[in-house]
């Protein structure tokens, strides 16, 4: 074999790792500057931290308090798992909840933003379904089975009902953030126009 085309073979290869490290420190950057801008009528973080945060409280005691029936359709396997599967989403909610608290009004690093108005919706849309199919799943228990205290079994769907119906409420509430992307005046193309959460997906879809 000729050396010297290994040589250049393997110079070629080590140009294109260098190009695609190039583009990922690029594309980092990128992100690290790109930043979110609320729209006129979005929703103020400084505001939603109190309503969000009662809704965290309201979650927390239904979540701990409803196991505590000890009701015999709690320990079915179909609702336990969904029940364990919900610790999940609660949270993630709680812990996005937690950064809003020092999240600076205005407009927020990327970042920022999905660790905070992104992870508190997408985790109340989980956190409302899976109510939902704990509802259904009590439900359920209760029509195959006879279980001898009817009690429980109806506080416990009433309690799962009810927090299904507050976190469907707090997820329409929390959809009243309205942030768009911009970016920042240095870019090297300039700044770009803002654009919508629902823009921002097409447009990574359609380069």
């Amino acid at each position: 074999m000729d050396p010297i085309g290994i040589l250049e073979d393997l110079k070629r290869r080590a140009a294109a790792l260098d190009k695609a490290d190039q583009a990922k420190r690029d594309k980092a950057q990128s992100d690290a500057r790109r930043r979110w801008r609320p729209q006129e009528d979005s929703l103020p973080i400084r505001g939603a931290r109190l309503p969000l945060g009662l809704y965290t409280v309201c979650l927390w005691v239904l979540f701990i308090g409803l196991p505590m029936l000890n009701n015999a359709g709690f320990w079915a396997r179909y609702v336990m798992i969904a029940y364990l599967v919900l610790a999940l989403p609660v949270m993630f909610f709680s812990r996005g909840w937690i950064q809003m608290l020092f999240a600076p009004p205005g407009e927020l690093p990327d970042k920022e933003y999905r660790r905070t108005v992104v992870q508190c919706r997408a985790s109340l849309t989980a956190i409302t379904a899976l109510w939902a199919v704990i509802a259904a799943a009590e439900g359920l228990y209760l029509i195959l089975q006879t279980p001898e205290d009817t009690l429980t079994e109806w506080l416990f769907l009433g309690g799962s009902l009810a927090a299904a119906g507050v976190s469907l409420a707090a997820r329409r509430y929390a959809s009243g953030f309205r942030y768009a992307q911009c970016e920042p005046e240095d870019a090297p193309n300039g700044p770009r126009p803002e654009t919508s959460p629902e823009q921002a997906d097409e447009r990574r879809m359609n380069p």
